[in-house]
């Protein structure tokens, strides 16, 4: 199953008539870190109970986590979709299924890109396209619900050298952004703990939100 009709510019993943005010031709990092940090607040109210869901189901071991990671992958194949909405939160056994597959084939793919670093550490400037090879895999399961997609580490490279444009926006956005909410969470758990674990969570959505737009632009082609 795949969500592409056509080729898509990744310059042109960020529509105004979707809420985001990004200059279509020149989009660039800033409108990226932009339109992640808004993400996770789009949707008025609705929204805000869909933060506080993902905040409370933090207090049940593995069970909750699982279904976060779950959540957040529907998030990331909404995006990449081009639907800049956030799901709902109706699905919760397969959220469930998919957030073990993720973290297991995360893993998994982990100790392959390992065994890949020995290139990392030849070519330092390498690191800077860390975040997009792990974006990889995550928006190809995203998409296809090929668990393969996680021992896929050539395709990963390939998608960075192929379009470097692309993984240099990302990582730049990602690093942005993280320390954005690096700032906001402990704020955040300085007043009570479930705004701050709705920041946590809202972090969580915003990285789903920058894969999707990632996998948009390099999945599947």
């Amino acid at each position: 199953m795949t969500y592409y009709t056509e080729k898509t510019k990744f310059s042109d993943v960020i529509r105004p008539d979707a809420g985001f005010h990004a200059d279509q031709e020149q989009a660039g990092c800033g409108a990226y870190v932009s339109a992640s940090v808004q993400y996770p607040l789009i949707g008025g109210s609705s929204t805000w109970s869909k933060l506080l869901i993902g905040a409370l189901l933090n207090f049940i071991p593995f069970f909750g986590s699982m279904v976060v990671a779950g959540y957040a992958l529907r998030a990331t194949r909404r995006v990449v979709h081009g639907d800049y909405t956030l799901p709902e939160w109706d699905d919760w056994v397969n959220d469930f299924i998919r957030g073990l597959i993720v973290t297991v084939g995360g893993f998994i793919y982990g100790l392959l890109l390992m065994f890949s670093m020995v290139l990392i550490v030849t070519i330092p400037v390498l690191v800077i396209f860390a975040f997009p090879l792990i974006m990889y895999p995550i928006a190809k399961f995203a998409v296809t619900d090929d668990a393969t997609a996680f021992v896929d580490v050539v395709g990963a490279y390939n998608a960075v050298f192929k379009r470097p444009v692309e993984a240099l926006i990302a990582s730049g956005s990602f690093y942005i952004v993280g320390l954005i909410f690096a700032v906001l969470i402990p704020i955040g758990f300085a007043f009570l703990i479930i705004p701050g674990l709705m920041l946590a969570f809202g972090l969580t959505l915003a990285v789903a939100f920058q894969t999707g737009l990632y996998g948009r632009a390099v999945v599947g082609r």
